[in-house]
């Protein structure tokens, strides 16, 4: 019976270029898996992902950017155009901070 094909996810590809292969069954591919739903789930599109880590790289020039810390970071580095921050916790929908009052909206 031949193998079945998974379908491309271009995010991850993205994150594979950036940061580089992480063997399956592993820490590191559980978090790479982490990282890639947070992105989707903020909306982010491969092509963005080269942009916040350039900046997060510019933020945190001491820092060693990883899979989890672009994704935990890319609220602040996103585009514009995705959606802008709440005025009162400043995270980017759907990424409020627990205590935000529109987190429940």
């Amino acid at each position: 019976m031949p193998e079945r094909q998974r379908k491309r996810d271009v995010i991850w590809d993205q994150m594979e270029s950036l940061f580089g292969h992480v063997v399956s069954g592993t820490n590191a591919h559980s978090r790479r898996n982490k990282a890639v739903k947070d992105l989707k789930l903020m909306g982010a599109e491969p092509s963005d992902l080269p942009r916040a880590l350039h900046s997060f790289q510019a933020a945190f020039p001491r820092a060693c950017c990883t899979d989890i810390a672009l994704a935990t970071h890319f609220p602040q580095f996103r585009p514009k155009q995705i959606s802008p921050p709440c005025g009162e916790c400043g995270m980017s929908p759907p990424m409020h901070v627990a205590d935000c009052s529109r987190a429940s909206r």
